[in-house]
């Protein structure tokens, strides 16, 4: 049963950053940067100590793509909690929680699988219902396509800007919302086609 439950949260976490909004546009560096992954740990986790969580995230993710360890990607994914980053920290812990199941460690996977769970009821979601009869709609979440209206849209925490354009009864039209999403809270966006001005 607790295989079962474990690579339940696998699938999961892999699905939701998959299609997450925040991954869209993160790009990774051809080459592995130059520096010492030590130093930047150590910058991580005075900056975590300071409260500067978006300076822990930044050196951290420079010290994993140097050299990824066990205890680098637990950092950053504190770290990125902290931040309201839920989706970072679940893409953290994936990897995390992959090797303790392949090393048969248990212990591991329990803690990192529980951790997983709590995260998982931090995230929140955007379902977008379009209007009806609305042609070539597009809609974008925090500049990320969306092209499924049947399906909520993991997102983290905090502020979220909603942008569609589409025609309406053959008139061009647009509309733009910005919304306040709270730890696990699931929202439903109905998107309204304004016309744009002549």
């Amino acid at each position: 049963m607790g295989a079962r439950r474990f690579l339940g949260c696998l699938s999961l976490v892999g699905a939701l950053c998959a299609t997450s909004p925040a991954f869209a546009n993160d790009e990774k560096p051809k080459e592995k940067p130059a520096g010492d992954p030590g130093a930047l740990a150590a910058e991580a986790e005075g900056a975590r100590a300071a409260g500067m969580f978006e300076k822990c995230i930044e050196k951290d993710k420079a010290a994993i793509e140097i050299e990824a360890t066990t205890e680098r990607r637990v950092h950053l994914a504190g770290c990125a909690d902290k931040a309201n980053k839920v989706l970072l920290a679940l893409d953290q812990l994936r990897p995390v929680l992959e090797d303790a199941l392949e090393k048969k460690n248990a212990e591991v996977a329990d803690l990192v699988s529980k951790r997983v769970e709590q995260l998982l009821k931090r995230l929140g979601s955007i379902t977008i219902d379009p209007p009806p009869g609305a042609e070539d709609l597009w809609v974008e979440v925090d500049g990320t396509a969306v092209t499924d209206f049947n399906k909520a849209l993991a997102i983290d925490p905090g502020t979220h800007r909603i942008h569609a354009k589409g025609n309406l009864g053959g008139r061009p039209g647009e509309f733009d919302e910005v919304k306040e999403v709270g730890a696990g809270e699931r929202v439903t966006i109905g998107v309204v086609l304004t016309a744009k001005d002549a």
